[in-house]
This record gives C-alpha cells, structure tokens and sequence, in this order.
C-alpha cells in the first residue's frame, strides 16, 4: 500500500471551520506517532496530499489511523457555500459540535456482521432527523468519523443520539482486493 491507497473525505462545515477527515492504511498509518498532531511536514511525509491551511487538529482515540484536519473558512469558502452550493451553515454547529463529546463503542461481530455504535452529545441529536437512517454524509455532517464501510441501518428508538452501525465482516479484505484489482487494471 502506498500514499494512493490514502482515502480523503469530503470537506463537512460549521460556521468557522471546513473540515476533512483523511484515512490512513495500516502501513503508512504504522509510522504516526501516537498522541500526537501532527505539522504539515510531518503530514506530508506520511503521504497525505491537500492544499495549503489544514492544520491536524485532533487526535481520534478510538480509530488512530483516521486524521482530522481543519481550516478557517475564507469569506471565498463562506459565499461559495451560501450561495453556489446553497448550503446553510447550521447554528448548532458553531456552539454545540464537539466531535470530542462523541463516544464511539468497541466493536463487536456476530457471523456476518461487525457492528459498533456511537454515542451523539444530546445537544447535536436533537438538531438530526430521527425518522431514517442516516447516510454516511449525513453522520459525517454530525461530527461522526470512522472508517469507510459502516452503515446507520437501525433506528434506537428509546434513545435516539444512540447511532447503531454495522458492516460486513469482509469490509476491509473487499475494499482491499478492489485497490489491488483497480491498480491491475490501470
């Protein structure tokens, strides 16, 4: 694996800040030290490649691998997504979002599934739709980080800001053969 085998999410806002998470493989990840943030040097000689500004802010205790990065948005970034995109950036965001307050469980299998599930402050739950399931952009937009793969497929109805999530338990042997058949068929 190598630094093309890095996965870079899309960019989720507040009202301050553009965020992205960027996922290491194993590998590359290996070579991170841990409790750290990093600086842009030390960030780009593991690989990571992106435009000028994103500082590491947080490390993620429960997923090591997975950097979290952020930048101020620029009156250009700001009007772009206000009126291009025609996002609006929600209050809630710039007072409660605190991906620190979001507890993310071990995760534990059963003969098809790997499954976990993450715990939402109260505050960010109530501002969420809690009549379907929501989709990874929809989770990411929350504040929740994890690896790839992982499906919102039940609803906790005694306790909403309970996200329940799973996902095959080849998710990872898949994504991997699919890098080594994509790269064999460059």
């Amino acid at each position: 694996m190598s630094a093309h085998d890095i996965y870079y999410s899309d960019k989720y806002y507040d009202s301050v800040y553009e965020f992205r998470h960027v996922i290491l493989p194993k590998n590359i990840a290996n070579q991170v030290p841990r409790r750290k943030l990093l600086s842009e040097s030390e960030w780009r000689n593991l690989g990571v490649q992106q435009s000028r500004g994103w500082v590491h802010y947080m490390y993620h205790e429960p997923e090591p691998h997975i950097l979290l990065f952020r930048r101020p948005i620029t009156n250009t970034t700001s009007q772009l997504l206000q009126s291009v995109i025609n996002i609006k950036i929600p209050f809630y965001f710039s007072v409660l979002m605190s991906v620190k307050d979001i507890y993310y469980s071990e995760k534990y299998c059963d003969s098809q599934y790997e499954y976990r599930h993450v715990i939402l402050p109260k505050a960010i739950a109530k501002t969420m739709d809690r009549s379907k399931l929501l989709t990874e952009k929809e989770c990411r937009a929350l504040g929740v980080t994890q690896s790839p793969g992982w499906v919102h497929y039940m609803l906790h109805g005694p306790e909403p800001h309970i996200l329940l999530f799973r996902r095959p338990l080849n998710a990872q042997s898949t994504k991997q053969a699919s890098r080594v058949a994509t790269a064999t068929n460059a």
